[in-house]
C-alpha cells in the first residue's frame, strides 16, 4: 500500500493527502483556491496491513477518497465551489411539493401500493415550513435564497424542534436520528434540484452535519446476531410470508422497498446459480444480487406463478412490522427490530464471515464504500468486546 499512501496531485488546486492518526492514515483534501488554502478531512483511515483483506480494504478506501478529489477539482473548475447559487424564482416549498409528487408517481410506476419515501418528505416539508414562519416571519423563500446560512439554521432549527403531536403520542423532542433524517432529506431535495438546472450546487455539500445536528447524530444500526437469527428462525411467526420476506432479507440484503416489489422477472435462474438484476427503489440504480442457497430457501414456490407477479404478497410496511415485533417478542429477543434490521443484519453477518468491504458495498448496492465503513465500525466493535471477554479470567 505505500505507493497509494503518498501524496495525490489531483489537479493544481486540489492534492489527496495523509496524515497518521490512532485509527491509522487518515485522508484529508489540501485545497488551494484563490490564495486561500484549506483542508477537508474525508473521515477516511487506511488502516495498518496486518492480512491480505487489509490491503484490498486500503486500496478501495484510497480509490473512494480520489474520486471524492476529482469531484472538488471538477467543482472548482467549472466555479460551482464556493460560490453563492444564481437566484432562482422557485418556491423552496413549491419544489418540496413537486419533489412530493415525484416520488409518488415514481412509486406507482414501480407497483408499490405503501409510499413511505413520500411521507418522510411530507415530514420534512412540514418541519421546513415550520423553520421558515419561525426565522424568517413566513418570508417567502426561494430555492434562490437557500444558502449556507438558511441550511445551518435549519440544522439549529431541527436540534431544539418537537415531533408534532397526534392521537397516537404527545410531542417530544426530536431524535438525534431523526433530526439526521430530516436534515439529510432536506440535502437530497436540493441534490434534486440541482439535477434539475434550479442551482449550481448544493450548499449543503461541505456542511459537516455532526457540527450542526450533533456528535451523535449518527443512526445506530440495530442488527441480529447468528445466534438471535436462530432463535427468530425457530420460534413460530403468526404471518409465513412475513417472516419468508424478512429471513430472505438478512440473507440477501435487499430494502423492503425492494422486496415488496420484486417481481419474478427480477430474478434470474442459470442452473444452480440465481440473481437478482433489479433497479432499486431509493437509488434507481441497477442491482445484480446473486443469491445464496440460504436465501433462496425463503423464497415462495414459483409453480403457476406469472412472471410479473410479486414474489412476497405483504401487507403494509406498518403491518409488516407489527407482526415482526410480536415475532421478536416471542422469540425473546429484546432489541427494536424493524424490517430494516435484516438489511443490517445481512450486512454484518457478510463482514463477520470474512467478506471485504468493496464486495459487501456491491453486494448492498450502497454508492459509496463509505457507507458500508460504519458496518465494518460495528464488526470492529464487536471483535474488541469479544477479545475484552478474556480479561480477568486467569
Amino acid at each position: 500500500m505505500a505507493k497509494q499512501v503518498k501524496d495525490r496531485k489531483v489537479s493544481g488546486q486540489v492534492t489527496l493527502r495523509s496524515r497518521e492518526t490512532a485509527k491509522g492514515k487518515s485522508l484529508y483534501l489540501d485545497i488551494y483556491k484563490e490564495g486561500v488554502r484549506s483542508k477537508e478531512y474525508l473521515k477516511m483511515y487506511l488502516i495498518p496491513v496486518k492480512k491480505p483483506e487489509d490491503k484490498i480494504t486500503n486500496q478501495t478506501t484510497w480509490e473512494a477518497a480520489e474520486a471524492i478529489a476529482r469531484e472538488r477539482a471538477q467543482a472548482i473548475v467549472m466555479g460551482k465551489a464556493g460560490i453563492k447559487n444564481k437566484k432562482n424564482k422557485t418556491l423552496l416549498l413549491d419544489w418540496l411539493d413537486i419533489r412530493i409528487n415525484h416520488l409518488t408517481e415514481h412509486a406507482k410506476e414501480m407497483g408499490r401500493t405503501d409510499n413511505n419515501s413520500a411521507k418522510q418528505a411530507k415530514k420534512e416539508k412540514l418541519h421546513i415550513e415550520a423553520y421558515i414562519n419561525q426565522k424568517y416571519k413566513g418570508k417567502k423563500i426561494t430555492l434562490g435564497d437557500v444558502d449556507h446560512d438558511f441550511c445551518v439554521g435549519y440544522g439549529e432549527y431541527l436540534c431544539n424542534a418537537m415531533s408534532r403531536k397526534n392521537k397516537y403520542c404527545q410531542a417530544k423532542p426530536l431524535s438525534s436520528g431523526t433530526r439526521t433524517l430530516y436534515f439529510k432529506g432536506f440535502s437530497t431535495a436540493l441534490n434534486a434540484a440541482v439535477k434539475a438546472g434550479h442551482l449550481q450546487a448544493n450548499p449543503m455539500e461541505h456542511l459537516d452535519i455532526t457540527k450542526i445536528i450533533g456528535k451523535n447524530a449518527q443512526n445506530e444500526r440495530v442488527y441480529l446476531t447468528a445466534e438471535e437469527l436462530r432463535k427468530l428462525i425457530n420460534t413460530h411467526c403468526k404471518r409465513e410470508d412475513v417472516r419468508n420476506a424478512f429471513l430472505f432479507c438478512c440473507m440477501c440484503g435487499l430494502r423492503w422497498s425492494d422486496v415488496s416489489t420484486l417481481k419474478w422477472s427480477d430474478i434470474h435462474a442459470d442452473g444452480n446459480e440465481w440473481k437478482i438484476e433489479k433497479r432499486m427503489i431509493k437509488t434507481s440504480e441497477l442491482l445484480y444480487l446473486p443469491l445464496s442457497n440460504e436465501a433462496k430457501n425463503y423464497l415462495p414456490s414459483k409453480e403457476l406463478k406469472e412472471s410479473d407477479e410479486l414474489v412476497f404478497t405483504l401487507p403494509t410496511l406498518w403491518g409488516t412490522e407489527r407482526v415482526i415485533a410480536d415475532w421478536v417478542k416471542e422469540a425473546k429477543i429484546t432489541k427494536h427490530v424493524t424490517f430494516h434490521c435484516a438489511r443490517h443484519t445481512f450486512a454484518t453477518l457478510m463482514l463477520t464471515q470474512g467478506a471485504d468491504l468493496y464486495t459487501t458495498s456491491k453486494l448492498l448496492g450502497h454508492t459509496s464504500v463509505k457507507t458500508t465503513e460504519i458496518y465494518a465500525k460495528i464488526v470492529d466493535k464487536k471483535k474488541v468486546e469479544a477479545v475484552n471477554l478474556l480479561n480477568g479470567i486467569f
